[in-house]
C-alpha cells in the first residue's frame, strides 16, 4: 500500500531537479512519485515538518569482518556469522543504506549478503569482494588471524586462479592489494607491490565475467600502474600525481578516497608516547593526502564516498568522512553529498537502481534535520528517519528493526 513522506525539502541535485518541499509517494519499495508539497494526506502519511530528505548514503570501502571482539569470534564460524550479522545493521542506523565491502575474512560479506538478501538479517544493500588478493607479504595478521581475508599470490597463473575462484564463490568485485599501506615510519609513500602483468591478469579474468576490479593504492606509482592496466577504482588514491588525474578523467576509473582512518581517537595507544607519536603520523599522512585528493577534486574528477572503518567506531566518527573532506580538501557542500550518494551509485553501477530521490529508484531514503546543502555538519548527526528498499527501519531517531 502507497505511503506518503510529506512536506520534504528536496535538493534539486540529489533529486532529479526537485527543489523545495514535496510529498514522495512511495510503493512496492520504490519512489512512485514526487509531488508539489500541499495535496491532501492520509492517515498513515508521515509529516516531514520542512526536513531535508537525502538519498540513503554510499560506503565504498569497508571491511565487514572488522567489528567488536573480532578476534575472538573469527576462531568459530558461527559466532563470526552471527556478530557480523549484528555488525551490519548498524549501519542503518548512520543512514548507511549500501555498502561495498573490500575484503573480509572467510568471505563473510558474501554470506551477509547472501542473508540480508534472505530476509536473515537485516542490513544495507551489499556489495562484495569476498577475499582481498595480493602478494603474500601483504597479509594483515593478528594473532595468526588474517583480518582482511587476504589471499596471497605469485605470478600470473596464481593471480588468474585467485580471481577465478572469488568470482566462482560469488564476488561482486574483485579487490587486489596494489601498494603498501602508505603509513611508513618515514611518512613517504609505498611502492608497488604487484607486478603489473599481476594486476592485468585480474581485470583480464574480472572482464571475462563482466565484472570490475578495485585496487588498494596509496603509492603513485601504484596508483599509474594500475590506472595503466584497467582498474575500475583506485581506493584510497593518496598520492595520486596530475599525470594520473589527467588519464582518469575519460571517467574510465574513479577515485575512491578514505579519510576516516586518518583521524586519531585518543587512546588507540595505552601507552600515552606511543598514541602522540601515533597521531602526529596520521596527522601528517592526513595533510600530505589532502594535497593530492584536492587537486584530483579541483579538476572535476568523479569521487566515490567511503570510510574504511569498523561501524562500531561510527559513534565517535559520525560524518567524519563529510569532516575531513571539508576540512582538509574544502569540498563544497553539495559535491560531498552528491559523492555520498548518486555518484557512488554511478560508480557501483546501481544509478538506475538507487542514489537520488527519484521517481522509479528505490526508496533508500533518510530525513535530516538542517540543510546540508548550506551547512554540512547538519552530516554530522544521526539521521532522524532512514528507509531502505520502501521500509522505515529507522524513525524519530530509533532504529525500529
Amino acid at each position: 500500500m502507497p505511503q506518503t513522506l510529506r512536506n520534504c525539502r528536496l535538493i534539486p541535485e540529489l533529486s532529479g531537479g526537485a527543489c523545495g518541499l514535496h510529498d514522495v509517494v512511495i510503493d512496492n519499495g520504490k519512489i512512485e512519485s514526487i509531488l508539489v508539497a500541499g495535496g491532501k494526506a492520509a492517515e498513515d502519511d508521515i509529516d516531514c515538518g520542512g526536513k531535508t530528505l537525502l538519498p540513503g548514503l554510499f560506503d565504498l570501502h569497508n571491511h565487514l569482518s572488522y567489528f567488536v571482539d573480532f578476534t575472538d569470534s573469527i576462531r568459530n564460524d558461527f559466532e563470526l556469522l552471527m556478530y557480523g550479522g549484528l555488525s551490519v545493521k548498524k549501519f542503518l542506523d548512520y543512514g548507511v543504506t549500501t555498502v561495498r565491502d573490500m575484503g573480509s575474512a572467510r568471505r563473510l560479506a558474501i554470506a551477509i549478503r547472501n542473508a540480508v538478501n534472505k530476509g536473515l538479517f537485516v542490513g544495507p544493500r551489499i556489495i562484495a569482494a569476498g577475499r582481498l588478493i595480493g602478494p603474500p607479504e601483504a597479509a594483515d595478521l593478528k594473532d595468526g588471524i588474517d583480518l582482511a581475508g587476504s589471499k596471497g599470490v605469485s605470478g600470473v597463473d596464481e593471480m588468474t586462479r585467485a580471481a577465478r575462484e572469488e568470482f566462482a564463490e560469488g564476488a561482486d568485485v574483485l579487490k587486489i592489494y596494489a601498494s603498501g599501506s602508505g603509513l611508513s615510519p618515514t611518512g613517504q609513500p609505498t611502492k608497488p607491490i604487484l607486478f603489473p602483468e599481476e594486476v592485468r591478469a585480474a581485470v583480464r579474468v574480472a572482464n571475462l565475467v563482466g565484472k570490475r576490479v578495485a585496487a588498494h593504492c596509496h603509492s603513485t606509482e601504484a596508483i599509474r600502474m594500475c590506472i595503466d592496466e584497467g582498474v575500475y577504482t583506485i581506493e584510497h588514491a593518496t598520492f595520486i600525481d596530475n599525470e594520473s588525474i589527467e588519464k582518469i578523467k575519460d571517467g574510465r576509473t574513479y577515485l575512491v578516497p578514505t579519510f576516516t582512518p586518518m583521524h586519531h581517537r585518543k587512546g588507540a595507544f595505552k601507552d600515552p608516547v606511543e598514541d602522540e607519536r601515533l597521531e602526529k603520523r596520521l596527522a601528517d599522512f592526513a595533510k600530505k593526502s589532502s594535497v593530492h585528493i584536492r587537486a584530483a577534486y579541483e579538476a572535476g574528477l568523479v569521487m566515490g564516498f567511503g570510510t574504511d572503518v569498523a561501524v562500531e567506531t561510527f559513534g565517535v566518527r559520525t560524518g567524519m568522512e563529510f569532516k575531513m573532506r571539508k576540512e582538509l580538501c574544502d569540498m563544497a557542500n553539495v559535491d560531498m553529498l552528491l559523492q555520498a550518494t548518486k555518484h557512488s551509485a554511478l560508480i557501483a553501477g546501481l544509478e538506475n537502481v538507487t542514489g537520488q530521490v527519484k521517481e522509479g529508484l528505490a526508496a533508500d531514503l533518510l530525513l535530516v534535520d538542517g540543510n546540508p546543502d548550506a551547512n554540512i555538519e547538519v552530516m554530522y548527526q544521526k539521521p532522524e528517519m532512514v528507509v531502505l528498499g520502501g521500509k522505515i527501519v529507522k524513525r524519530d531517531g530509533i532504529l525500529c528493526v
